[in-house]
């Protein structure tokens, strides 16, 4: 026992406890920050690419075509043998974009790249002629 009846004792396993406990605290405190900066970090990753993406979708969007046609004499009709580029944004100048001629039902009749350019065309040499009364529209996709 000492001087104040035997409670030092009590005192310094109350103080170790207070301590253990603030350390906890603190771990659990830095493990929060921590976590809170690589959330910030993803969030911030996350929004460069989808800015990257919407460049991308407006890249696509702003392309103007049209069609070259020819007549075929295997399908005894106009066919769509190339698409030319009449415009795009500025900015998309020598992006390569996919343009796909479509049917009816949205299928695919031809696909094929191109560099965007003033007046690039884009032919349709493999596979069979596109018969231009079958087509219904285009779909462009920027490649990169």
């Amino acid at each position: 026992m000492d001087a104040n009846g035997g409670r030092s004792g009590q005192r310094s396993l109350r103080r170790a406890a207070r301590r253990s406990r603030r350390l906890r605290w603190a771990g659990a405190l830095a493990g929060f920050a921590v976590a809170g900066m690589m959330a910030s970090a993803q969030a911030a990753q996350h929004e460069r690419s989808f800015a990257g993406m919407v460049a991308v979708a407006d890249c696509a969007a702003s392309v103007r075509i049209g069609y070259e046609v020819d007549y075929d004499a295997t399908i005894g009709a106009h066919a769509v043998v190339g698409v030319v580029t009449r415009s795009h944004d500025e900015t998309c100048a020598g992006r390569v974009v996919q343009i796909a001629v479509l049917g009816a039902d949205g299928e695919q009749l031809g696909v094929e790249s191109v560099t965007l350019e003033a007046g690039a065309v884009a032919w349709f040499t493999d596979g069979a002629p596109i018969d231009a009364r079958e087509v219904v529209g285009t779909r462009v996709v920027d490649v990169g």
